[in-house]
């Protein structure tokens, strides 16, 4: 028969024990974990967070990037092509002087090359300029000068290179013939190849391509309204025989559906079935006297966006807008006259590109 378990002993209680607890003192936990509850009974809650002491080193100021962004000035954009100069033409130019710790003394602004450039805002010179200032300057273009731009702007700082805070300008002044076509005579247009037929003793050709575009014609009669318009368009005719003229495309105009203020970056016109792109250059115009010519940026459904604002406002409906191409004269180019005060002319074209 198996054994029946023991009865337990009974629990015997020695100095300090207490069976109900009753005036029983606990010591406070001495391990880290319980640190975040220190002071729980009383209420409050102290987060320890152990702070490591600071580190003081010394170290010399180092260049970033080789010195390429910091002290030294720069200049943006150090070289703008203008294209086709046929009105006045503004750029806007940043100089900044990185250098981080000190200003640099502006001794003055230079423009080296023909004369149709002009530099709007520059202090009077000397000029202390902080450290990490940027300055906007407006370069001004005029219409009137040389037939070729090749001008340098410099800012000239002391004790700094001017050959790296300089801006070179380039382009090509252009004199627009502005006078609108007869449209009931039509305007006649080519497109213009060039080859070279090289003819076999067998009549077997060798043909090479002595054009890499082909370049486009145009030939119209212009309209005269009045004796002031025969007289320019004999002036002008005869005088840019050698030169290059802004030609434009007629038979592409449109007039504008909403005014255009002076500032205005936006024409709004039917862009439809016309070959508008960028890099185009658009002609503004009212008259053979009022016009503006202006870089196409971007061509949307229902207008173009201009590279830079227009000078002049423009309305809607009296405003014809189209393309200008570059073109030159044929070596003879007659002009008739019917009076004193009243002549006419048929004009061809000869276009840098087809059209």
């Amino acid at each position: 028969m198996p054994d029946s378990p023991l009865a337990a002993a009974p629990l015997v209680f020695y100095g300090g024990m207490s069976a109900s607890l009753s005036g029983a003192a606990l010591p406070a936990p001495t391990s880290p974990a319980w640190r975040v509850l220190d002071g729980a009974v009383a209420g409050a809650r102290t987060l320890v967070a152990p702070t490591p002491a600071a580190v003081t080193r010394p170290g010399p100021a180092a260049p970033a990037h080789g010195l390429v962004w910091f002290d030294r000035i720069h200049v943006v954009p150090r070289t703008a092509d203008l294209a086709f100069v046929l009105s006045e033409q503004t750029l806007g130019v940043e100089v900044w002087n990185a250098f981080m710790s000190r200003a640099r003394t502006l001794s003055s602004v230079g423009v080296s090359g023909a004369a149709g450039i002009t530099v709007d805002g520059p202090p009077a010179t000397p000029a202390d300029v902080p450290a990490s200032r940027s300055t906007i300057y407006t370069v001004r273009v005029a219409p009137d000068g040389a037939a070729t731009i090749e001008d340098v702007v410099t800012w000239y700082f002391t004790g700094v290179d001017p050959a790296g805070t300089d801006l070179t300008l380039v382009g090509v002044r252009l004199q627009p013939f502005p006078f609108p076509p007869d449209m009931g005579q039509g305007i006649r247009e080519a497109i213009v190849y060039l080859t070279d037929v090289i003819e076999a003793y067998d009549t077997s050709e060798q043909r090479v391509q002595l054009r890499a575009h082909a370049r486009g014609g145009m030939e119209y009669v212009p309209v005269f309204t009045d004796p002031r318009d025969a007289q320019y368009a004999n002036a002008l005719l005869q005088g840019a025989q050698a030169l290059a003229l802004g030609v434009p495309l007629w038979q592409y105009a449109e007039r504008l559906t909403a005014a255009a203020g002076v500032g205005a970056t936006t024409l709004a016109l039917d862009t439809t079935d016309v070959p508008w792109a960028a890099g185009d250059t658009v002609f503004l115009s009212t008259d053979p006297y009022t016009w503006e010519a202006l870089t196409v940026d971007s061509v949307g459904a229902g207008s173009i966006a201009l590279a830079s604002p227009t000078t002049k406002a423009w309305a809607a409906g009296a405003t014809q807008a189209t393309i200008l191409k570059v073109g030159r004269l044929g070596t003879s180019q007659p002009f008739d006259w019917h009076s004193l005060q009243y002549g006419a002319a048929r004009v061809s074209f000869s276009l840098e590109t087809a059209a």
